[in-house]
């Protein structure tokens, strides 16, 4: 054996007797996430959940992002036909009330209308006067939420 093998073979018998004595290290504990916060809520989304009878959906609603929110909310009215029926009258009240509908509700139909275009299953439709309204609704002019509860009131 040469000395640069007999080297090399004392620093590995010394790191393998170092290795040897150190403890095992733990295994890593899963930390919990951090609790979100709930966030802000667009007012004609009140109004919206209070027409569907559903004012609890207000808490969940608080963790989607402020943008996000018409969008969910036209999700779950594709699925909520009681729902969907309720808060169909309620634009057809502030139309007739406002001449014109939120910038909220605006997009919230034009959502529910893409979605309910892109359906293969036709029998999940409302019927035509929601459908109507709806549409209607699209087509209608943008009103403030406060000229809308002025309208309302009067």
């Amino acid at each position: 054996m040469n000395v640069r093998t007999s080297a090399v073979l004392l620093i590995l018998t010394a790191s393998a007797a170092t290795a040897a004595a150190q403890p095992a290290t733990a295994p890593a504990v899963a930390r919990p996430r951090a609790i979100p916060k709930p966030g802000m809520i667009d007012r004609s989304l009140i109004e919206d959940v209070n027409a569907m009878d559903e004012p609890n959906l207000v808490a969940v609603f608080a963790y989607i992002p402020l943008t996000n929110q018409p969008a969910a909310l036209a999700e779950l009215l594709t699925r909520d036909h009681r729902g969907l029926k309720r808060y169909a009258d309620k634009l057809n009240r502030d139309m007739k009330a406002a001449g014109g509908v939120t910038d909220w509700d605006h997009e919230v139909c034009a959502v529910l209308v893409d979605r309910f275009e892109t359906v293969s299953d036709r029998s999940g439709l409302p019927d035509k006067k929601r459908m109507s309204i709806i549409n209607e609704c699209i087509l209608s002019r943008v009103v403030s939420f406060a000229e809308l509860m002025i309208k309302r009131n009067q």
